[in-house]
């Protein structure tokens, strides 16, 4: 590979699998297969606790071709670019290149081809939680739809790894016996004559030819699969009840693992675990033991106001992984440890029954839902969404340029009790000198005049709190933080903030404000000794704002004065959904702008490859040429949207969106090329730059790095 090339590939820290993961993840979007029946769920067993089932392509695809996902990314020519680049790439020399280990003489290409296959006909991964005994140990099933007709193959090629595995380590032992009887023989010549010593013990004689037969088969080693496997210890056919089984022996450390492979229907079944195959047979075809009948399950997949074409499925039994997996240590403290069940009681986290999320399409828009399944009365974080729902009916003035802002029910009393309850929790599970800072800190705000002030702030607010991003006043993505929270009785509020700016600078911060008029506004800026930010907050329109930079605040200001436009638009239409009349929260974000920004790239990229990447790619033709115009790619999209909604019985996210991209994205690329600029600056690689940030270790003040001039570069 060129050096320009691989200096890029080295800076941006590209790894393959990476980029495998983003192609096949885009271009198995050509259509997902549904799982609203959950049809699917009838091989696994009631014991599972993790469920992942992708549909695979095909099943989906007229529904998919509805979206404007398809139509952005498919027929604007861009994904099939996609394809055209991935398929050209001489995936030998990239191997070669970041030292991809394949098994023997694979080629990377059978392993993509491998990949393609699973993710077009999809797959059902369950991970398995025996309750006959505590110590069992989980199990891993994996159904691959239709598939079940290549059982013959997967066992040829198993026995034949397990033939090759067993040869290798008989020519290593006989090798080994070898090196040991000619050491033996050396060693006798050297010895005395009157000297007489035992006999050494002699390593395992190598198996026979017979041995090999007996236990294997006939099948011949393939070199294929010799490589990179886990030590196999043997493979044996079973029958058993009408099936034809498959199993590889293998060992991890000092367990002993077994690979079982078999067809249930047209579906192929794999197995892995330490638990009889033959159990987990009895358990997948007794009816009475399958997953459908859990009540966990059934509870967990409620039908949907509005149904979508389903293709993806998570489900997590929280209930029996905390009962397995709870007595865990997280933190190691003295006298006692933290472990993962009080940590999650700690957090009100304890009631979740299972964590349910589907994905699928309905219309124009990806749809996904996240039900978290916890009854009231609920604790801890959960319980911050048992507060009064909210309503669109009133936004603060958001700016014109919108690029995202989110709305959440806000209870400032509910929600301070709760963050101190945390808190009280967390800190008596501390060792005593951590525990007697937290109390000295609290101390400062629970004494008679701090509760005073609190009751007071508390009862002057409202219960609406929202966020939004001010693109018109960005530097550092400093804009993209701004937060206002409705107020009942804003004389009451500015009275108590002064009261309350007093009583902290009496606790020693080290920080000073100002209060000002700005546009018959109260207004205050605060500024420490430390930062170079100026946050600020102003009080105006029923609203208390706060924002890192005083300009993102006085717009907002302005805008509530009618001196500059507001966004005025209806979140239904900007998104084509149906918005609840009230919720616990609600998210609005335009992936316009970040899919434009990143159109922007591309064709800068493209010339880039084409430019650095002939000697290493000579047969792959890419240029700016190739990439579709950013407004045939953004033209079709539309804002997304998320709404909030608590029942007594779940939480539920539901996001309705026209692409998966967001606001952050482009916030990490912008911080990702600020602290490039600073790390050239300063003579470091980005990525080493900001570990040094982390790093522990003290730094001598007043010291600069040396200038090491071209050498410096050579190193980047």
């Amino acid at each position: 590979m060129v050096p320009a090339f691989s200096r890029i590939c080295s800076a941006l820290r590209l790894r393959t699998v990476w980029m495998l993961t983003f192609a096949t993840g885009w271009l198995s979007l050509a259509g997902l297969a549904s799982g609203a029946d959950a049809e699917w769920a009838k091989w696994l067993p009631k014991e599972a606790a993790f469920v992942w089932h992708y549909g695979g392509s095909g099943t989906q695809r007229e529904a998919f071709e509805k979206t404007a996902a398809f139509e952005a990314y498919f027929q604007s020519g861009l994904i099939p670019t996609f394809k055209k680049f991935a398929a050209g790439l001489p995936w030998e020399n990239i191997k070669d290149e970041f030292a991809i280990e394949v098994s023997g003489e694979m080629t990377l290409q059978q392993v993509i081809d491998v990949y393609g296959f699973v993710f077009q006909r999809g797959f059902t991964l369950a991970v398995c939680l025996p309750e006959d005994n505590r110590g069992s140990w989980p199990y891993q099933l994996v159904v691959i739809p239709e598939a079940g007709t290549h059982l013959p193959a997967i066992g040829a090629w198993a026995e034949s790894a397990a033939a090759a595995a067993l040869a290798k380590k008989t020519a290593a032992t006989a090798q080994d016996d070898q090196e040991s009887k000619k050491k033996d023989d050396k060693s006798g010549e050297e010895k005395l004559d009157d000297e007489t010593d035992e006999p050494l013990e002699k390593l395992p004689k190598p198996a026979n030819a017979q041995e090999i037969a007996d236990n294997l088969g006939e099948g011949e080693s393939s070199a294929a699969v010799t490589a990179a496997l886990a030590p196999i210890i043997g493979f044996d056919k079973i029958e058993y009840k009408g099936r034809s089984i498959h199993r590889l022996h293998c060992r991890d450390g000092h367990a002993k693992v077994v690979w079982a492979f078999w067809q249930e229907g047209r579906d192929l079944m794999v197995y892995s675990g330490r638990p009889s195959v033959e159990l987990v047979i009895d358990k997948v075809t007794n009816a009475e033991e399958s997953l459908t009948t859990s009540q966990s399950w059934q509870r967990a997949w409620p039908e949907l106001d509005q149904p979508i074409a389903e293709s993806s499925h998570v489900w997590c039994d929280v209930v029996r992984l905390l009962k397995r997996y709870g007595s865990t240590t997280v933190i190691e403290l003295q006298p006692e440890p933290i472990t993962v069940a009080k940590l999650l009681k700690l957090l009100g986290m304890d009631e979740i029954e299972s964590i349910a999320w589907r994905w699928g399409y309905h219309g124009r828009h990806l749809v996904d839902v996240l039900d978290v399944v916890t009854p009231q009365p609920r604790q801890g974080l959960l319980a911050l969404y048992d507060q009064p729902t909210v309503s669109l009916d009133r936004l603060p003035p958001l700016p014109v340029s919108l690029r995202s802002f989110s709305i959440q029910s806000f209870d400032a009393a509910h929600t301070w009790e709760q963050s101190a309850k945390i808190l009280t929790g967390l800190s008596a599970m501390l060792p005593d000198e951590l525990n007697a800072a937290i109390h000295n800190i609290g101390t400062k705000f629970s004494n008679e005049n701090a509760a005073e002030l609190r009751r007071e702030l508390f009862a002057s607010l409202g219960n609406v709190l929202c966020t939004w991003s001010d693109t018109d006043q960005e530097l550092l993505s400093l804009g993209r933080f701004n937060l206002a929270i409705s107020v009942k009785d804003a004389p009451a509020l500015q009275q108590t903030l002064n009261h309350l700016f007093e009583h902290i600078q009496q606790q020693g911060v080290e920080f000073s404000h100002t209060s000002s008029t700005r546009h018959g506004c109260p207004f205050y800026v605060f500024a420490s000794k430390t930062a170079g930010i100026k946050p600020c907050a102003a009080l105006c329109d029923g609203w208390l704002i706060l924002g890192l930079q005083p300009q993102t605040v006085e717009a907002a200001v302005l805008r509530a004065k009618g001196r500059l436009p507001r966004w005025d638009a209806d979140v239904a239409k900007t998104t084509g959904v149906a918005i609840p009349k009230s919720f616990s929260g609600l998210t609005w974000s335009d992936p316009r702008g970040n899919v434009r920004f990143a159109m922007s790239l591309l064709p800068w990229l493209a010339d880039l490859w084409s430019v650095n990447a002939k000697e290493f790619a000579p047969g792959v033709d890419l240029s700016s040429l190739d990439i579709p115009p950013a407004e045939l790619v953004t033209q079709p999209l539309f804002p997304n949207v998320t709404t909030t909604l608590a029942s007594p019985d779940r939480i539920r996210w539901t996001t309705w969106s026209s692409t998966p991209m967001n606001d952050s994205l482009v916030m990490l690329i912008q911080s990702y090329g600020a602290l490039t600029v600073v790390a050239e600056l300063w003579g470091e690689d980005p990525f080493d730059f900001v570990l040094s940030l982390v790093e522990s270790e003290p730094v001598e003040e007043d010291t600069f790095p040396a200038d090491d001039g071209d050498d410096a570069d050579d190193d980047h």
